[in-house]
């Protein structure tokens, strides 16, 4: 069905009242970033990274493809949250553009807490002076080119979120955000169903809406429901408590500082992303510290007692993170005791149920204990369920609805949802990452503007790899390097021993030494037959499969003396 829908749209007309295209976020998780252009205005929405698999080896992040936003310049990137895979792509963004030529400074939209962090990753990068940061609240609008934006409260798991009515001359285009309804929050606004309905009054044109949790059925749990089980917990339980969480989750930061208060704990927090998160909510009146509650350094934790909180980062298992080091008794400053603790407020992101595991394990190895009675609910998602997601159709009425934010499976579940509340011919849309809504007066169309090719990122390094190279290294990962190399004289006849050295194609080093005798009679016979270096690159190649079953990457290197 949606490829019929496709075909009978594809057009390659160019005087689009107005151009959606999606440059990440849509098909996946991770590297949302949604572009706007009409005649006279350029908006990029959001700018996100994606976190690479765990087979990504030497991957640090993964970044849209930009090669589509240097052609001309952007009269702003506007934000929905603070979330990484919402603003984290952009000071490579900003490095990408300074690279083709540009010299200004991007102006960026977003509430105070999401423009703090990105503010503190552009200073991670240097990147301050490149930018022009604009606060926005929903009570003002403001204009980009020839569009009017408004933003609206949502509600999401780190206050400061919105979603956006952009006013264009196609119409009025919404863009979701992520969000929820959740009426009593620990920290940021309500989501405002009224101004949402009211948008639907005026007239929608096109509603892109987050697909996350199309496949949950149930109501999600309010964070107060989460805050009393969690008061429950801290009071009936004895000894250390260890609390994991997303780091960026500032509503639930609130209910566990509050909570442990209530029940008489001591809190302390282990882990720079979150003492950092903290700082930041802290110092914009988003977290409420409770009164004389006392604070435990990290370095005083086993000093504190038993009576005590530790809330910690590292929920889906980074090797890094204060989380893994302590399961794997590797902390600086903490060590497990059998009457230890660990509750787990966030969800296992798809793909890291191992690394989880492990971190579970590790407390049982150490005599501690994970505590996940079926009656608790430690942790609510921050994106509504399929219920929530109905009545934004139903508020906004979309003529068009674009589902994204989620794999291609929640995508195609999305619209099929929207199709079933109010069928109509070409009412529901799917933009892949690459391609482009276009809107005219009295219709729409899609096509493929780009081929995306996304950027794999290795520290700070503009550059980084791209798909090919990305792919090299998972051969390298899976089958290991052959080195060879040697002298020649003028006659292709070698001069001193051939060396060969192996890099993670086997423990067992014996096959070198026969592999060493068969390449020398290679040479041998081979000398004046062509190009010496393919022919002994082909024949190592050629043993090892024989012998190990392997195909490494061979690199043969001769000099010519």
């Amino acid at each position: 069905m949606e490829e019929e829908k496709r075909e009978g749209r594809e057009k390659t007309e160019d005087n689009a009242l107005l151009k959606i295209t999606s440059i990440g976020g849509s098909g996946m998780f991770g590297m949302n970033c949604m572009l706007l252009e009409s005649a006279k205005s350029r908006i990029l929405v959001d700018c996100g990274i994606m976190f690479p698999a765990d087979d990504d080896w030497g991957v640090d992040l993964i970044t849209p493809d930009f090669s589509v936003l240097e052609t001309q310049p952007l009269d702003g990137i506007v934000l929905t949250h603070a979330h990484e895979d919402h603003i984290g792509a952009i000071a490579f963004l900003l490095k990408t553009m300074q690279k083709r030529g540009f010299r200004g400074k991007m102006p960026i939209y977003g509430t105070d807490i999401t423009l703090a962090f990105v503010k503190r990753r552009l200073t991670e990068h240097e990147l301050l002076s490149s930018v022009l940061f604009n606060v926005i609240n929903t009570k003002e609008e403001f204009n980009l080119g020839d569009c009017r934006v408004e933003c609206i409260d949502v509600c999401h798991s780190i206050p400061g979120s919105v979603a956006y009515a952009f006013y264009t001359p196609a119409g009025t285009i919404v863009h979701s955000g992520d969000w929820r309804i959740d009426n009593t929050p620990m920290a940021g606004a309500k989501t405002n169903l009224a101004r949402l309905e009211a948008l639907g009054d005026e007239g929608v044109r096109v509603l892109l809406a987050d697909s996350t949790n199309v496949e949950v059925d149930d109501a999600m749990a309010s964070e107060l429901d989460i805050y009393n089980d969690l008061l429950e917990v801290f009071t009936k339980l004895k000894g250390r408590i260890f609390v994991t969480l997303f780091a960026s989750n500032i509503g639930r930061l609130q209910s566990i500082f509050t909570a442990a208060a209530a029940a008489n704990r001591k809190i302390a927090v282990c882990g720079r992303s979150l003492n950092s998160n903290l700082g930041i909510a802290r110092e914009l009146n988003y977290f409420s510290m409770p009164n004389d509650m006392e604070i435990v350094a990290e370095h005083k934790i086993e000093e504190a007692g038993e009576n005590i909180v530790v809330v910690i980062s590292g929920s889906q298992g980074e090797r890094a993170s204060s989380l893994y080091k302590l399961s794997q008794a590797k902390h600086n400053n903490i060590r497990l005791r059998p009457s230890d603790t660990l509750i787990y407020s966030a969800r296992q992101i798809p793909g890291n149920e191992k690394r989880v595991g492990a971190i579970v394990d590790g407390f049982y190895r150490q005599g501690a204990s994970l505590f996940n009675p079926r009656d608790a609910v430690f942790h609510s998602s921050g994106h509504g369920g399929r219920k929530e997601l109905e009545l934004l159709i139903e508020l906004l009425e979309p003529e068009i609805f674009v589902p994204i934010h989620g794999d291609y499976r929640r995508l195609s579940m999305h619209e099929a949802l929207a199709d079933d509340m109010q069928p109509s011919p070409d009412r529901s849309i799917t933009i892949e990452e690459g391609y482009t809504l276009k809107l005219f007066s009295d219709r729409h169309e899609l096509e493929q503007s780009f081929i995306p090719s996304r950027r794999y990122v290795v520290g700070k390094s503009l550059d980084g790899m791209d798909r090919d190279c990305a792919r090299e290294k998972k051969v390298l990962g899976h089958n290991g390097m052959l080195f060879v190399g040697g002298a020649l004289n003028k006659d292709e006849q070698l001069r001193g021993e051939l060396r060969i050295e192996e890099f993670g194609i086997s423990s067992d080093k014996s096959f070198l030494k026969d592999m060493q005798d068969e390449l020398k009679r290679t040479i041998i016979s081979s000398a004046k037959h062509g190009d010496m270096q393919e022919i002994i690159r082909h024949k190592a190649a050629k043993i090892i499969k024989q012998k190990l079953g392997k195909f490494p990457h061979v690199i043969v290197h001769f000099e010519f003396v």
